[in-house]
């Protein structure tokens, strides 16, 4: 928005709201003047939390790589108990971290985007 001369200054509190509910913040601009924000989220999926209860209670750790902003990543990951995450991530960044944690004593699965 700033290289389009849009200030998202007026619309920095909401944003930061929305984002200490779990949501993403999209500005909108028209004709390159700042008109709105619109708020995004992935809802977790039925059972995701007993999921990864189950596995914390086997002794396996999760972790939550993600694209969203810190604070919208700290809000979704407690939800369900995940405790190590990493935000503001492209997707060539997840796939390497991923790289990082591979071996015998490491198991890797994802949950694309659908």
């Amino acid at each position: 928005m700033a290289a389009a001369g849009s200030d998202v200054a007026l619309l920095s509190d909401a944003a930061l709201a929305l984002a200490s509910k779990g949501k993403s913040a999209v500005y909108v601009a028209v004709d390159g003047a700042l008109a709105g924000l619109v708020a995004v989220a992935d809802p977790l999926r039925p059972g995701a939390a007993d999921a990864i209860a189950a596995l914390s209670r086997a002794g396996i750790g999760t972790a939550m790589l993600t694209g969203d902003g810190a604070a919208t990543a700290a809000v979704v990951a407690a939800e369900p108990g995940i405790t190590t995450i990493r935000a503001e991530l492209l997707p060539e960044a997840k796939v390497a971290a991923l790289a990082t944690r591979g071996g015998p004593r490491y198991r890797l699965c994802r949950r694309r985007d659908q």
